[in-house]
């Protein structure tokens, strides 16, 4: 199973390789290679090489791409040596010898130009194509410890290290480098800072909780009268919408044959805003408390009783300023930072009262 891994390994890296040689202009001087699920990296193109490249894969198409590579660095050498002035057959013999001894010195040192930008592209690739494989197994880990444990409400204390050393590894592949772009309404680059004409933040849509270390939310857990349901997080730039659904614990005891489910839904809606200094910090002001009925008894009341909420007080920025001692915006109160972001999973560690949240994307928040 080892040796099969090992081999595909190669062979993936060896096929991006080519698709990535195809997409180079004879006078790009870098390019990006797209891994998917948020994987990138930078390489530098090497246009000498190309040609001879593709031309010993397409004469043995059926052969393994790796195999092509020793082709062309033969291929390479051999057009390199002929078409050196300096080997010229014509020349005077008198000036043979010196140039027979320069000779393997050259052939030396155009296979090693060959060889070496081959080696280090080749181990790029393998590189990323493991780091992708490992996203892959964090999060579908993440998502497995999240559906055991009840997003971290049930979880034991052995349970939660274990997820957090996974969520640290995690982080510690994230890509993204400005994930808050947009998030004000307006955009100029993704996630990964590459410009963009979409009119969309790289955070927005729908986000469903799937484990949390906060402490201000796991405390609903231990309600007697309520158990905690869905928790998502909507992005629709510029306002960020926290929403919590919650049932009757009481109705837990009832077969689920029996349709007479109630619940509620909680809303916290926030304002985003940027944080100038940090391109993965997302600033909250809090503007509204809503609780709105979903289901009554197994009916839907959704449409026909109405929300009942209060407005939150804005506070000025000097009156923030004054809360904090410190007038520099980055440092207001009311924050997260985005540890992790690609299209399926979304990492924050919240400022106050602390505590982290692992989200994945879904189609729609609906109870």
């Amino acid at each position: 199973m080892q040796n099969k891994q090992t081999s595909n390994l190669i062979y993936a890296a060896s096929m991006l390789s080519i698709a990535a040689l195809f997409c180079v202009a004879p006078q790009t001087s870098a390019f990006v290679v797209q891994l998917g699920s948020g994987g990138h990296f930078n390489c530098q193109a090497r246009p000498h090489w190309t040609s001879a490249f593709l031309d010993a894969y397409a004469a043995d198409s059926d052969s393994n791409p790796t195999t092509a590579l020793s082709m062309a660095s033969a291929s390479y050498s051999a057009e390199d040596s002929e078409n050196d002035p300096d080997d010229d057959k014509d020349s005077p013999k008198s000036n043979s010898n010196e140039s027979n001894k320069q000779q393997p010195n050259k052939k030396k040192s155009s296979k090693s130009q060959f060889e070496n930008p081959i080696s280090e592209f080749i181990d790029d690739v393998a590189q990323s194509i493991e780091d992708v494989e490992r996203r892959k197994e964090l999060k579908r880990d993440l998502l497995q410890y999240g559906a055991s444990y009840d997003r971290g409400f049930g979880a034991s204390s052995f349970a939660r290290k274990i997820v957090d050393s996974m969520i640290t590894e995690l982080e510690s592949l994230n890509q993204a480098v400005n994930a808050s772009t947009g998030i004000d309404g307006s955009v100029a680059f993704d996630a990964y800072g590459n410009p963009t004409e979409s009119s969309s933040s790289p955070l927005q849509g729908n986000w469903r909780m799937i484990w949390t270390t906060a402490q201000d939310v796991l405390v609903l857990g231990a309600s007697p009268v309520v158990t905690v349901g869905a928790i998502y997080q909507v992005f629709t730039p510029p306002i960020i919408t926290n929403v919590i659904d919650f049932l009757p614990r009481a109705q837990a005891l009832l077969p689920p044959s029996f349709s007479i489910s109630s619940l509620v839904r909680a809303k916290v809606t926030t304002r985003a805003s940027l944080r100038p200094e940090y391109p993965m910090r997302i600033g909250l002001d809090f503007e509204k408390v809503q609780l709105q009925p979903v289901e009554l008894l197994g009916q839907r009341v959704m449409d026909s009783l109405p929300p009942l909420g209060i407005d939150l007080p804005r506070l000025s920025d000097q009156v923030l300023s004054a809360l904090v001692g410190n007038s520099d915006p980055n440092m207001r109160p009311g924050y997260f930072d985005v540890t992790f972001l690609d299209d399926e999973m979304l990492i924050i560690r919240q400022n106050s009262p602390g505590g982290l949240f692992v989200l994945v994307k879904t189609p729609d928040n609906d109870p």
